[in-house]
């Protein structure tokens, strides 16, 4: 895998999404017709899609707490980045505080995409946000 991070300032491509430079609004996709939107602020929204198991929290935002992705053929794990060609795990808090934590792991990533700033918009519309977002992990390894 490439280390061609994103920062969030280009809305092309990358095949690196990290969390600790990265802000707004972020699809990522795989083989699966599930999407996940990962919000830097630290949510997360997994939009269901047909022919997958319909989970709790589905279509949702919830508070997320940490992402790590697995890379299948080294089994390499590397925390606050969403990779290409990587499998990501994301840990959530879903009821906001009460520290009972939910696990989602993703089919192996074929792209990821920023959100436009008036999609994103429409999107936060549509689909309530969280009361009480925790503070994810990688917060505290942004530049200040």
């Amino acid at each position: 895998m490439t280390s061609e991070a994103s920062d969030g300032q280009d809305s092309s491509s990358p095949t690196v999404l990290d969390l600790t430079r990265a802000t707004g609004l972020w699809v990522v996709l795989s083989s699966s017709p599930t999407r996940y939107f990962v919000d830097t602020r630290g949510l997360l929204l997994r939009n269901h899609g047909v022919g997958s198991p319909r989970l709790p929290f589905d279509d949702e935002w919830v508070p997320l707490v940490q992402v790590r992705s697995y890379d299948p053929v080294t089994l390499e794990s590397v925390a606050n980045q969403v990779r290409c060609g990587a499998r990501i795990y994301y840990l959530t808090d879903p009821r906001g505080g009460a520290l009972d934590y939910e696990w989602r792991l993703q089919r192996t990533v074929t792209a990821i995409r920023q959100v436009s700033a008036v999609e994103a918009k429409e999107m936060y519309e549509r689909v309530p946000l969280p009361d009480t977002p925790l503070v994810p992990e990688w917060a505290s390894e942004r530049p200040r």
